[in-house]
């Protein structure tokens, strides 16, 4: 069995693993390994915004499965997450948003001091490199590595949805990482010269020449490894073989909201009851662990007719030859390129629904293999802050068995009565003239 000693083991090369081990690594007294079980984020169809529904249940997405949901009539959902280097952000679609502000202050008020809006937001400032004329200096960035742009490309019915919403009574938002989310407009991009910009391109690649920083893919860890209670190390899985990594200094897990519990619970660290049913030795005895799990569920509305959308472009070789001449065109953007926010509770000072809408349709959001040949649009409304609480428990006794991932969709009334007048305000806006 080999064994490898670093200063610093990271373990999941994801959004936040790309950054924390490009950062540790700028010291170079420091040895730093990166760990990732899946593969290169350096393959078209993760590079390329437009084919990013294509990354689904691929090579670079895990395959998961949440539970059967009652919420959902005994539905299990499909659950995307990324198995590449960068992560979910080298699969989703680019969109880049900071967040509500009221929502960072609500976790500093909860007790996670240091997390308010306006202590985060130098961060933010010092991440950003914004290509807009029209940024707030004092508050936006130019100058960090993380690129944020506007598409390079346009679709009418995306201006359509912008004017439907208007029309409802959303207020127009041409930034909704300056102002109040509140509003409906066009999303800002982390893409770059038409390329996909993840933390593994923005910090990771040019990271990848220091000398002190080695990034091992297909490198799945199976567990944590301990003295006493102290992490000290690593045990991965690669090419077939088992390797042990130690660390001088820590051991940091940047796994993932799936991940991350899944492996402390494997290395021992979790509800004790639940370890030793499945026959995992117990470090410490952790109930939270896997615990308070909560996702933002999510509904398509979609219709058909209007202009040429993807439905009936995306098999012309036109989009292609745009895209690889000019690097613009409808494959420069990822579907879902214009949505808001909307308050559906008038005593709710907070946008409580997101919308997304796509020049597009198909019968699973999740597979562009199916598209229909006829055109449409969708739109499709998520919660903003669920209430509903699941849990994350191991699947089985060897790492490699799959999760069980119980979200509880709708477990808590309010989550439903916030969907139900999300669908009710998105019907209108997709009956609104600027759609006829």
């Amino acid at each position: 069995m080999k064994t490898h000693e670093f200063d610093h083991i990271v373990v999941g090369a994801g959004t936040a693993g790309c950054v924390v081990a490009a950062r540790l690594s700028e010291d170079p007294r420091c040895r730093v390994a990166l760990l990732e079980a899946g593969g290169s984020d350096v393959r078209p169809d993760v590079m390329i915004p437009g084919a990013a529904s294509l990354l689904h249940r691929s090579s670079a997405d895990w395959k998961l499965y949440t539970e059967p949901q009652p919420g959902l009539r005994g539905r299990r959902l499909y659950y995307p997450r990324g198995k590449v280097v960068g992560g979910s952000g080298s699969t989703n679609t680019l969109i880049y948003l900071r967040g509500e502000a009221a929502d960072y202050d609500g976790w500093a008020r909860a007790g996670a001091a240091g997390w308010g809006f306006a202590d985060v937001r130098p961060f933010f400032v010092r991440a950003e490199g914004f290509l807009l004329d029209d940024i707030d200096p004092d508050t936006q960035g130019r100058a960090g590595p993380l690129t944020v742009s506007r598409p390079a490309w346009s679709h009418p019915l995306w201006h359509a949805f912008v004017e439907a919403g208007a029309a409802c009574g959303l207020p127009r938002n041409d930034d909704f990482n300056r102002r109040a989310m509140e509003g409906v407009g066009v999303f800002q991009f982390n893409i770059r010269r038409g390329l996909r910009q993840s933390t593994a391109r923005a910090y990771l690649a040019p990271a990848r020449r220091r000398s002190n920083l080695a990034v091992l893919t297909g490198a799945a860890t199976q567990h944590l490894l301990f003295d006493g209670r102290r992490c000290v190390g690593v045990q991965i899985r690669r090419g077939g073989a088992i390797e042990t990594l130690r660390a001088r200094g820590e051991v940091i897990v940047c796994a993932g909201a799936v991940g991350s519990p899944q492996l402390l619970m494997h290395s021992g660290i979790g509800p004790a009851g639940h370890l030793r049913d499945m026959g995992r030795p117990v470090v410490l005895d952790q109930p939270m662990v896997g615990a308070q799990l909560h996702d933002h569920p999510l509904v398509p509305l979609s219709d058909r007719g209007g202009t040429a959308t993807i439905n009936s472009t995306f098999q012309d070789a036109l989009p292609v030859l745009t895209y690889l001449a000019r690097r613009t065109g409808q494959l420069s953007v990822p579907m879902p390129a214009a949505g808001g926010f909307a308050r559906t509770d008038p005593g709710d000072p907070r946008p409580d629904v997101q919308f997304h809408f796509a020049a597009g349709w198909t019968h699973n959001l999740y597979d562009l293999g199916e598209l229909p040949p006829d055109d449409g649009y969708t739109l499709t409304v998520s919660v903003c802050r669920p209430r509903s609480r699941g849990r994350l428990r191991l699947g089985g006794a060897l790492p490699g068995d799959p999760p069980v991932i119980d979200p509880a969709y709708f477990s808590d009334a309010h989550d439903l009565a916030t969907m139900v007048r999300g669908v009710r305000l998105a019907q209108r806006i997709l009956d609104a003239a600027p759609f006829d």
